[in-house]
C-alpha cells in the first residue's frame, strides 16, 4: 500500500511531535518519527542561524509519497546512508550524496521506499549564509 500525503499534512505530523519532545538545548532537538508513517527518529541541530543539520533514521510502514507545492527551500547537501528515495530530479540510493537548492523548490512528488531502513544526514544552508562563507555581500 502507498501512503500519499500533502507537504502541509506531512509537516503537521512533525510539528505535533516536536512540540511534545524534549530538547537538550535550544539548538539540538531529537524527536520520534511520526508513528502514522513509520518508526525511528530525527535529530535537528542548529549550528548557527541559517545552518542546520538533520540526522534521520527511520523505517516506513509503507511506501510514502509527499506531494510538495512550490516552496522556499534552502541550499541542501544530502547524504543517503541507507535506504532509497526519489523526486522529479534525482534518485538517491545508499552511499550517494547530492547538493541541491537555490532558495526556491518547484512542485514535485517526493517518494520514499519502505523496504529498507532510511538513514540520512542533510545539511540546510540559507542562501544568505553562503554569501557570508564565500565572501560576498
Amino acid at each position: 500500500m502507498t501512503i500519499t500525503i500533502s507537504q502541509a499534512d506531512y509537516c503537521d505530523l512533525f510539528t505535533e511531535i516536536k512540540a511534545n519532545s524534549s530538547q537538550i538545548d535550544r539548538f539540538d532537538l531529537t524527536y520520534a518519527y511520526p508513528s502514522q508513517l513509520g518508526q525511528g527518529y530525527s535529530r535537528l541541530i542548529q549550528l548557527r542561524p541559517g545552518l542546520e543539520i538533520n540526522i534521520e533514521q527511520y523505517q516506513l510502514h509503507d511506501r510514502a509519497i509527499v506531494q510538495q507545492g512550490d516552496r522556499f527551500h534552502p541550499l541542501e547537501m544530502c547524504f543517503q546512508m541507507s535506504g532509497q528515495n526519489c523526486d522529479r530530479d534525482s534518485f538517491m540510493d545508499a552511499g550517494q550524496t547530492i547538493f541541491c537548492g537555490s532558495g526556491l523548490a518547484v512542485a514535485q512528488e517526493w517518494e520514499q521506499f519502505h523496504q529498507q531502513p532510511i538513514t540520512s544526514i542533510n545539511m540546510h544552508i540559507e542562501p544568505e549564509l553562503v554569501m557570508v562563507f564565500w565572501g560576498g555581500d
